[in-house]
């Protein structure tokens, strides 16, 4: 699939290639299509380029990983190629700079700027991907969770829970015998509070009701669970098992487990 692009642009410079040739003389359709022809070729040869993310590139992982059997590795190898030639184009656009062509040499360094930094973040993606693949929520989850009643005072929610665990948001229940979710509080939610009210303000009455997209169950995937934290822009997750609370996930949780995992692997 990656060499499609390149090719479709050597297609396309040939076609008006053949228009150019057949008209010149006719300056209204020759300069117009010889602009197109070059543009085509520079597109094609640019884009083939074995330089991750180019497709060129993305062909050399191809290869490299039909060959190695490993993603992460042909992905560090073509992410390389791709920061080392978008290192070598900010150099050529540096050089035009200096010799009066400012105009195509920012142009140039901004091209290689762009590369070069495309192909640190893919090659970044790819592990976080790799790193989590297959792993469930209750690998993740923290299930060392403290929760609330909605009958607590927020004086005492902030010099009971805040002050004395350090979490930053804790879940919501009705009473201790039900242990029913109401939902999740946070430090924002109560510093949302008037500081006067502190003492007569329960909460149950701030608490946001928890929804169903903040649900997911133990057995989800970590991948799942980020993109709906990501799409829904959430910055916590409940975790649910037969239908009791289970315990919390965050985006922060993620990442230290991936971080300890890597240094064991």
């Amino acid at each position: 699939m990656a060499i499609v692009g390149p090719a479709a642009s050597f297609v396309l410079a040939i076609f008006f290639g053949i228009i150019w040739f057949f008209t010149r003389g006719f300056a209204l359709v020759e300069e117009p299509v010889k602009y197109l022809a070059i543009i085509n070729v520079v597109l094609g040869v640019f884009n083939i380029l074995p330089g991750y993310p180019l497709d060129g590139g993305r062909v050399l992982r191809s290869i490299i990983w039909k060959t190695t059997g490993s993603l992460k590795r042909a992905t560090f190898i073509a992410s390389t190629a791709g920061r080392v030639l978008g290192f070598m184009i900010i150099a050529v656009g540096i050089f035009f700079i200096f010799v009066g062509n400012f105009l195509n040499g920012v142009w140039l360094a901004f091209i290689g700027w762009f590369l070069q930094s495309s192909a640190q973040t893919g090659y970044r993606q790819i592990v976080f991907e790799t790193s989590i693949k297959g792993i469930k929520v209750g690998e993740v989850v923290n299930e060392n969770i403290v929760d609330v009643t909605s009958d607590t005072t927020i004086q005492n929610l902030v010099d009971d829970y805040f002050m004395k665990y350090r979490f930053g948001r804790f879940p919501v229940v009705e009473n201790l015998k039900s242990r029913k979710l109401v939902g999740v509080i946070s430090i924002h939610d109560a510093k949302e509070v008037p500081r006067e009210k502190w003492q007569y303000v329960k909460v149950g009455d701030v608490v946001k009701k928890i929804s169903e997209k903040e649900k997911v169950d133990i057995s989800m995937e970590v991948s799942e669970a980020i993109k709906r934290m990501i799409k829904n822009d959430l910055s916590h997750l409940v975790v649910m098992s037969g239908g009791k609370l289970k315990g919390m996930i965050t985006k922060s949780d993620v990442m230290h487990f991936i971080e300890v995992r890597s240094e064991f692997h």
